[in-house]
């Protein structure tokens, strides 16, 4: 977008979706680039609807931060605050704190494009992950994105530590999901944490001069 907005669609389909048609579920991200970093200011899918995520310096930017300078080999930390809105202009009365991470890795894509072909392709990819508390070792929860060059984000994953996690039978949670993508290139973050839901985005429409911008 002309103010250096990142928008990026994704079809979701569920009990009430279907791919291939325009729902109300549908939604995806709106990524912008500032001294805070790169960030998710709007994000809208089936389960939580349209959520405007705001940093501590609302409402003048920032938001659900993904990485800051340049992405390398090694991991990079921050602890930052972030909050849900439903209004953009909305700034919240409280914080939730979240450790979050960032590396750059090349990783191997599955690809499928709209004639039919597929394959496999091997891009630089920045993963981000964002814990569900201050501290790593103790949050109760962890949510995973990869960035690939030049296609944005791949997959999302979402992790659930035993003992610390507030939601119900994990196991079954883990069972029920674990065909719906094939296997992830990043490890469980340690040996107490179970993936719970997962997305594999694997059909892109690329078009020229649409590409999102890279570190």
């Amino acid at each position: 977008m002309p103010d250096g907005t990142v928008v990026q669609t994704f079809d979701f389909a569920s009990s009430f979706e279907a791919f291939d048609v325009r729902d109300p579920g549908d939604g995806g991200d709106a990524i912008r680039v500032g001294p805070w970093g790169v960030a998710i200011y709007l994000t809208q899918d089936p389960g939580g609807g349209r959520q405007y995520m705001q940093g501590v310096d609302c409402p003048a930017g920032g938001g659900w931060l993904l990485w800051r300078d340049t992405p390398r080999g090694n991991w990079m930390e921050a602890e930052v605050q972030v909050a849900i809105t439903r209004a953009a202009d909305e700034c919240p009365q409280r914080w939730n704190w979240s450790a979050t991470r960032w590396r750059l890795a090349d990783m191997a894509w599955s690809w499928r494009d709209n004639r039919g072909g597929t394959g496999e392709v091997t891009r630089a990819t920045i993963v981000s992950e964002h814990y569900g508390g201050r501290y790593r070792e103790t949050a109760d929860h962890m949510e995973r994105f990869f960035f690939a060059e030049r296609l944005g984000k791949v997959r999302w994953e979402r992790w659930e530590q035993r003992g610390r996690s507030t939601r119900g039978d994990l196991d079954a949670m883990a069972a029920q999901t674990a065909t719906r993508c094939p296997a992830g290139p990043e490890p469980a973050p340690g040996p107490t944490w179970l993936r719970v839901d997962c997305r594999h985005w694997l059909s892109f429409d690329l078009r020229p001069g649409q590409s999102i911008p890279w570190p």
